[in-house]
């Protein structure tokens, strides 16, 4: 998204990877859904991308403790979107993998701004 022009933040608990990344990096949990929707509104995006979900499968584990972020964490990700009035177009993908193959994709056509979660 970068490199095509965009203006892009990262919503997450965990520091970006990629150090090159740090500056576009906000504190803050999924889970937290007043924090989500008051960073949301302050950035103003054209389109959110909620990428936090897990695609695994942890047999050790139950969907209320273990899967919150694709539960309550995706809930929270909606009702922040509905809040938020700058919000054009909003995608909630199971991993980052599917995100980035559907920019790949060459018809996959993006607004001028983007939130992304991990």
């Amino acid at each position: 998204m970068l490199k095509r022009g965009f203006e892009v933040e990262n919503f997450d608990f965990n520091p970006p990877v990629n150090p090159d990344h740090a500056p576009l990096w906000k504190a803050g949990d999924l889970l937290d859904a007043d924090a989500l929707r008051t960073r949301m509104q302050a950035f103003e995006p054209d389109a959110v991308f909620h990428l936090a979900a897990r695609a695994d499968c942890d047999e050790n584990t139950t969907v209320e403790k273990g899967y919150r972020a694709n539960t309550d964490g995706t809930r929270n990700f909606l009702e922040a979107v509905k809040a938020t009035p700058s919000v054009r177009r909003a995608t909630a993908n199971p991993d980052i993998l599917t995100f980035l193959r559907m920019l790949e994709c060459p018809t996959a056509g993006c607004p001028k701004d983007a939130v992304t979660g991990r």
